[in-house]
């Protein structure tokens, strides 16, 4: 028996003392409360599974802490010991080989070659491991050199030589300390790195002959950075909630004030009509920029899943949204409306 009450749902259900309560037909819940307010409680536990890697249910093996799409379409899982690939449907799961731990970041290459950052082992290219070190990011420029970095601040260009051999050449974005989190190629073939120190851009050809050719362009720390199918731009911060732009280029800032459950924002995705899935620490929404309309996502019977991961959000091929969270993956579909039964924990 689950428990829900105002306190529970963060004050979203307005009153405890509940009037009234029905079912309509797509299993959403009313229900009216005292000083007539209404509120629907969608089935969401009907539209979602939560989704295990491989057969070990200890904490470790459920903490996600990547979820990566590889160019043929296939996924990358990786959890804090071990790293998975998934079908683009996800209905197969498994282990990928060589045994890597620790894997916080995944690229590729103009080559081809994958390759994957690790939280103490440096980098593996194609199985292969170069360097030591952590290795938050990794990202491919626009001519598909491999840009990285960890939490000793410094941005670097990373490159294997025809013989295997590994070099990088590292570059410092503003006064040290940066401890990145997450980077993304702009169309204009810049890239961003968001940082504990704010958000930086820099043109990589630009960087590489002046290295001082970058650019902090917000003061707030931040998690994660998307950019959805209109050309915004939404940057994830820690403390500040979600920022976005309009068609002028001007900063929309929306905060746990605005509906959000948290100003802790972990990731940002986009389904397939259009809404933006904004996940925190303490639950997500799905936000239409057009109505700014919010639907919740909460999950009172694992409050596990309600702890998002960083910059762990994808769409899959079939339209579902594929989340990273403390208790493990989850899966959300919001057009699925079942006639009967629930779905079940998948393993």
């Amino acid at each position: 028996m689950t428990h829900i009450t105002r306190e529970s749902l963060g004050g979203l259900l307005g009153s405890d003392y509940v009037v009234y309560m029905m079912e309509d037909r797509d299993g959403n819940i009313w229900l009216a409360v005292r000083n007539n307010v209404l509120v629907c409680m969608r089935a969401v536990r009907r539209q979602y599974a939560a989704v295990g890697l491989g057969a070990c249910a200890e904490e470790w093996a459920l903490d996600i802490r990547m979820v990566s799409r590889l160019p043929g379409g296939s996924i990358l899982v990786a959890n804090k010991r071990q790293l998975f690939e998934a079908a683009p449907d996800l209905r197969s799961l498994r282990e990928r080989g060589p045994a890597v731990g620790g894997v916080l970041s995944a690229g590729t290459d103009g080559q081809g070659r994958l390759w994957l950052g690790t939280r103490f082992d440096g980098v593996y290219v194609d199985g292969v491991r170069h360097g030591s070190g952590r290795v938050d990011c990794l990202t491919a420029d626009s001519r598909g050199r491999i840009w990285k970095c960890g939490i000793h601040g410094a941005v670097a260009m990373a490159a294997l030589t025809a013989g295997g051999e590994y070099s990088e050449r590292a570059f410092q974005l503003g006064n040290g300390g940066l401890t990145p989190h997450t980077m993304l190629l702009g169309k204009d073939g810049s890239m961003l790195v968001g940082a504990e120190t704010g958000l930086y851009r820099f043109v990589p050809d630009s960087l590489l002959t002046d290295t001082s050719a970058y650019q902090r362009l917000l003061p707030y720390p931040v998690y994660s950075l998307f950019a959805d199918s209109k050309g915004r731009l939404w940057i994830g911060t820690h403390g500040h909630g979600v920022l976005t732009t309009d068609a002028r280029g001007r900063y929309i800032r929306l905060t746990a004030k605005d509906g959000l459950p948290s100003d802790v924002v972990q990731s940002v995705g986009e389904d397939r009509h259009g809404w933006i899935c904004i996940t925190t620490q303490d639950g997500a929404v799905y936000y239409s920029p057009s109505t700014r309309k919010m639907e919740y996502l909460y999950f009172h019977n694992d409050p596990k899943l309600n702890f998002f991961s960083e910059n762990c959000a994808l769409r899959l091929a079939d339209g579902r949204m594929l989340f990273g969270t403390l208790g493990g993956l989850v899966v959300v579909d919001r057009d699925f409306r079942p006639r009967r039964g629930r779905l079940s924990k998948l393993t």
